[in-house]
């Protein structure tokens, strides 16, 4: 875990800072908030690349803004009109019960773990769903976790999954057999490789 951990944090760390038109934390403060982040993600996810994922995900729904952390209500953002919560900006759902939903917000490393847990039960299962109806691939699961309907990748969630491809080619460590091909195969559609961070990498397994 402390390898993954370590890996997490420096991508964290090399993404640019969420900060809108008010800094509501110093940049100390900043890193250390990423560093349970990094921590949550590195317990709860099951492998590399759902880590990886994961980080992702969150950074693309939340830019990992403190105020989003903490529940807080964003100056910019409505997080759904109030129906999303935690970095994940996750909605009441069968596979997150309205219990678990309410407790998913806060800055301490117990609320970004169950956050971090709720992702990944929601990533999975988006993922299986997408495959059931013929249409398996990295950026048709991030569709599908971002539409909570369809598969159908748009224009967000295909970088989201090229970013990925590009960050762990050579990998076959993922959520499931053939996932990093099929993160290759969402990455081939726009022809063109972006890195997900520079410290990022996955290993051949």
């Amino acid at each position: 875990m402390n390898g993954l951990f370590k890996l997490l944090l420096a991508a964290a760390l090399s993404l640019p800072a969420p900060w809108t038109k008010t800094p509501v934390e110093t940049p100390e403060q900043y890193q250390a908030r990423l560093d349970t982040i990094a921590k949550a993600i590195a317990i709860e996810a099951p492998n590399k690349l759902t880590a990886v994922t994961v980080l992702v995900v969150w950074y693309d729904e939340s830019r990992f803004d403190r105020r989003i952390h903490a529940g807080e209500e964003h100056p910019i953002w409505t997080q759904d009109v109030g129906r999303a919560r935690c970095l994940g900006q996750l909605h009441v759902s069968g596979l997150v019960p309205r219990a678990q939903w309410e407790r998913l917000v806060g800055l301490d490393i117990d609320a970004t773990r169950r956050c971090a847990r709720a992702t990944v039960r929601v990533l999975l299962a988006q993922r299986r769903l997408c495959r059931a109806r013929g249409t398996p691939g990295l950026a048709q699961t991030l569709a599908a976790y971002a539409s909570g309907v369809t598969c159908r990748p748009d224009a967000r969630s295909r970088k989201a999954a090229i970013r990925l491809a590009a960050g762990c080619s050579g990998s076959s460590v993922g959520m499931g057999r053939g996932y990093h091909r099929e993160a290759m195969a969402s990455s081939a559609l726009l022809g063109r490789p972006l890195q997900l961070v520079g410290a990022l990498t996955c290993p051949v397994g």
